[in-house]
C-alpha cells in the first residue's frame, strides 16, 4: 500500500473523542470528510466550503466549523475547508518524501566522488554539489522539526486548555451543586483532593 492511500488516525478520537458524541450523520460526514480533504491536499488543493455542501448539506458542514472539527478559511478569494491534523498528515509525508529524495541524491554524489577520486579527475564540481544538497537537507529537517514544535505546542495547549474547563467543572459543580447532587462538603473536597485540586 502506497503512502498516499492512508492517514494517520487517532484511535481515540474516533473512540472516546468529543465527534463520538454527534449524531451519525455528522460523524460520519467528518470521517469521510478527511478523506477528501486529504485526497486534495496531497494534489495541492482543498475542499471548498461549496463542494462540502453539496456532498453534506450546509447544517451538517456548519456544525462540524461551529464545533471546530473543522475550520473554514476565507483568504485571497477561496473558501476552503482546513482540518490540523490532515494537513500535518500531508506535510509529514511530504517531508518524509523530499528528505529521501535528497538523501539518494547525496548517496549518488558520494558514489561518483568516490569513483572519481580514484581515477584522480578533478572533483570541485562534485563536492560543490554535494555541499548544496548537505546544506538543503538541514533545510529541509530544520522545517520538519520547527513543524513539529509548533505541533507539540498547540497539542500542550490543548492539553491545558482542557485542564483548566476540567478544573472549574469541577469548582462548579462541588461548590455550587452540593445540594443538587446531595452531596456533603466534606465529600465534595475529597473529589477536588482525588482529581489533584488543592
Amino acid at each position: 500500500m502506497k503512502k498516499g492511500h492512508y492517514i494517520k488516525q487517532d484511535a481515540d478520537e474516533l473512540l472516546t473523542g468529543e465527534i463520538s458524541n454527534e449524531d451519525c450523520t455528522v460523524f460520519k460526514a467528518y470521517y469521510q470528510l478527511k478523506a477528501m480533504c486529504f485526497k486534495k491536499e496531497l494534489k495541492d488543493s482543498y475542499m471548498t466550503f461549496k463542494q462540502a455542501v453539496r456532498v453534506y448539506g450546509e447544517e451538517v458542514i456548519n456544525v462540524l466549523i461551529d464545533e471546530e472539527y473543522v475550520f473554514r478559511i476565507i483568504e485571497g478569494g477561496l473558501d476552503y475547508l482546513l482540518i490540523p491534523s490532515i494537513t500535518d498528515n500531508v506535510k509529514g509525508m511530504t517531508d518524509y518524501s523530499l528528505q529521501n529524495s535528497i538523501i539518494g541524491k547525496i548517496s549518488g554524489v558520494k558514489k561518483k566522488l568516490k569513483i572519481l577520486n580514484e581515477l584522480g579527475d578533478n572533483t570541485d564540481e562534485l563536492e560543490l554539489e554535494l555541499k548544496k544538497l548537505q546544506l538543503r537537507l538541514i533545510d529541509v529537517k530544520d522545517v520538519v522539526n520547527e513543524r513539529s514544535n509548533v505541533r507539540l505546542t498547540i497539542k500542550n495547549k490543548i492539553k491545558q486548555n482542557n485542564i483548566k474547563e476540567d478544573n472549574t467543572n469541577l469548582n462548579n459543580l462541588t461548590s455550587n451543586n452540593t445540594k443538587q447532587l446531595n452531596i456533603s462538603e466534606e465529600q465534595a473536597e475529597l473529589i477536588k483532593r482525588e482529581r489533584g485540586h488543592k
